[in-house]
């Protein structure tokens, strides 16, 4: 199975949504075919569901989550929700949602990073609503883009923070944030590449952080 999430920041009005490959065949999940997401224009990024591969989360640059199971729309939070905090300074916007990056661990909890926003962290538990997560770093704002986000098994939350051009950790156990750690990336030489893109987990543990250099 192959989800690809089809918009970028440049088409996030075009309405393009989402797109699978499954049992040779493809199939699309946007405004044309799914009225519900007549307004939600952009599913920038999939997040698939480590034990259950047919619940998929997708984000969007500019109108929050969707959330799609066995092909069928589950859910859409955006502005209308309250629960995502707008692009700082757009109060006549409450519409203008970037959400960044999302992630789902093993126990089915969701996760999404926000940038330019005075809340960069959300959370959303099986049977629960979605929540901003309360954390100690407070670079959160809109000269702040805060990028992906890769959510780990030992209980870790891995932020990209693309300004500072490094790495926010976010440790939680029993479900709340009990530790953090912000470093900057740097290569072997000390050097401090920037910009920093994408990160991943390898099936030996080690974190791999994509920057303009190559990756780290």
């Amino acid at each position: 199975q192959v989800w690809i999430g089809c918009g970028t920041m440049e088409s996030q009005h075009a309405g393009y949504g989402a797109s699978s490959f499954i049992n040779e065949q493809w199939t699309w999940y946007n405004r044309n075919n799914i009225p519900e997401m007549l307004n939600f224009n952009n599913v920038s990024e999939i997040s698939i569901d480590p034990a259950n591969p047919g619940h998929i989360l997708g984000r969007s640059y500019g109108y929050g989550v969707v959330e799609f199971l066995n092909g069928e729309l589950v859910d859409i939070v955006d502005h209308e929700d309250g629960i995502f905090v707008h692009v700082t300074g757009f109060e006549t916007k409450p519409e203008y949602i970037r959400i960044t990056g999302v992630d789902i661990d093993r126990q089915g909890n969701m996760y999404a990073s926000a940038s330019n926003s005075e809340v960069g962290l959300y959370k959303k538990k099986p049977g629960e609503n979605w929540k901003a997560v309360e954390i100690d770093y407070d670079d959160f704002g809109f000269s702040m883009n805060v990028g992906q986000i890769l959510v780990r098994d030992a209980g870790q939350i891995w932020l990209l923070i693309e300004e500072a051009q490094g790495v926010l950790v976010v440790e939680e156990e029993d479900d709340e944030p009990t530790r953090e750690r912000f470093f900057a990336v740097r290569n072997t030489n000390g050097d401090q590449p920037s910009p920093v893109y994408s990160i991943a987990e390898d099936k030996d543990g080690y974190i791999w952080v994509g920057t303009g250099s190559g990756p780290i």
